[in-house]
């Protein structure tokens, strides 16, 4: 309980994630805008399309807070110092940044509906949680990889690099290559980035790429702990 309320004290006292925020506020409102014109629930699936494609750049700040800002100022050895149990400080840690990724989905969702009603009075409020639920499997996996990367380099601008890379560019490249050289879309259920933006579609929480999500959410939780147990920590 210690550790919760040192973390949230830091990011409410420092307003770590007011800027995350606000620009969720102003891309919600350009993204109601641009389906306000629509009054079937069309507009709302356009909603969740788009938000796909920039959800996961978000992800970077909670990592950043609860990982990468306190490797890089060595605040996590006053962590140690109350906690001697690295697994149960990951543990946390994982959590706080997870939850808070799962927060910014559901926050950007949300306001952008509401936005969306506003405008043009359509309330599409199942159909964007109905979306959400179906795609949270993918977004706590893409979270999950986002805070090894946070674990794994020493610097934060090197992990926002790798990430920003990855989350853009590397399902479309490593389909491509596979694609031409193997003639084959059998790793097209592997890359959860692509996957997160058909899931809603998809509304099966128990379909093939659903479960790969759940595993390797656990898979990346496990290497994520294992990495910082062994981590030097000056």
């Amino acid at each position: 309980m210690n550790l919760v309320k040192a973390d949230w004290y830091r990011i409410r006292k420092e307003r770590l994630s007011l800027v995350s925020l606000a620009i969720l506020i102003v891309l919600s409102l350009i993204l109601a805008y641009s389906s306000s014109k629509e009054l079937t629930s069309v507009g709302a699936e356009d909603i969740l399309s788009n938000w796909t494609n920039l959800l996961p750049l978000f992800f970077v700040a909670p990592a950043k807070i609860f990982f990468g800002e306190d490797f890089q100022f060595r605040t996590v050895n006053n962590s140690l110092v109350r906690t001697q149990n690295r697994l149960k400080i990951f543990t946390h840690k994982w959590l706080s940044s997870v939850g808070l990724c799962v927060f910014y989905v559901l926050f950007a969702y949300m306001l952008t509906g509401f936005a969306r009603q506003m405008m043009n009075g359509a309330a599409d409020y199942w159909v964007l949680l109905e979306g959400f639920v179906y795609q949270l499997p993918f977004y706590i996996v893409i979270a999950s990889f986002c805070t090894i990367m946070f674990v794994i380099f020493p610097k934060i601008y090197q992990a926002y690099m790798v990430y920003i890379l990855i989350a853009f560019l590397f399902d479309q490249l490593f389909m491509m290559a596979t694609g031409i050289l193997l003639k084959t879309d059998f790793f097209a259920d592997f890359m959860m980035f692509s996957q997160v933006s058909v899931a809603a579609d998809l509304e099966n929480l128990l379909s093939w790429p659903s479960i790969l999500a759940r595993v390797f959410s656990l898979g990346y939780f496990i290497c994520g702990a294992l990495l910082f147990s062994k981590k030097e920590l000056k």
